[in-house]
């Protein structure tokens, strides 16, 4: 008999090394053993469908009217 298995989706910003030696990427879907996905959950490389995801944003925004000025001592 073999090992439950279980869907799951690849985390963004991982890549995974699958079954028969393929690479999975952020985004795509992969089927394990229940307990190896449970670990992979736990380590960030499995995306959890119980916890919400963060959103990732493109870096710091900075809104002002004002410019920018540097000062140099004189």
């Amino acid at each position: 008999m073999s090992p439950r298995t279980e869907k799951a989706i690849v985390a963004p910003g991982r890549s995974l090394r699958g079954p028969k030696s393929k690479t999975y990427l952020a985004g795509q879907e992969v089927e394990l053993p229940s307990a190896e996905v449970k670990a992979l959950r736990a380590s960030g490389f499995l995306v959890d469908p119980k916890v919400a995801q963060v959103k990732a944003g493109n870096g710091p925004e900075f809104r002002s009217a004002s410019r920018v000025e540097i000062r140099r001592g004189e």
